[in-house]
C-alpha cells in the first residue's frame, strides 16, 4: 500500500510500482486504532464517478486543493481491526 506522490491517491501494488511514492511510516493510534500516515489521519474519500469512490491522503491538509476539485470529498477514519 502506498500513496501516489502526484495525486495522493492510496494505491496498492508491487514494490517496483511503489518506488518514488509515499510508502510510510504507517501507524495506528493507541486508543481507538485509527490508521495514520506520516503521523496523522488525513484520509479522504473522493467520488470519482457516480457511486465509485477512491481513497486519498490529504498530505497538505488543504482538502486536496489542487489535486481534486469538483468531486464530492469526505473525510474518513480508517480503523485497524484485529482478527481474534
Amino acid at each position: 500500500i502506498y500513496v501516489d506522490q502526484e495525486t495522493y491517491e492510496v494505491k496498492y501494488g508491487l514494490r517496483a510500482e511503489s518506488e518514488h511514492h509515499l510508502v510510510g511510516p504507517w501507524d495506528c493510534t493507541r486508543i481507538d486504532k485509527r490508521i495514520t500516515l506520516e503521523g496523522w489521519e488525513g484520509f479522504m474519500a473522493v467520488e470519482e464517478d457516480e457511486g465509485s469512490w477512491a481513497l486519498y491522503f490529504d498530505r497538505d491538509d488543504n482538502g486536496l486543493r489542487g489535486k481534486r476539485s469538483k468531486e464530492r470529498i469526505l473525510e474518513v477514519e480508517l480503523t485497524r481491526k484485529e482478527r481474534r
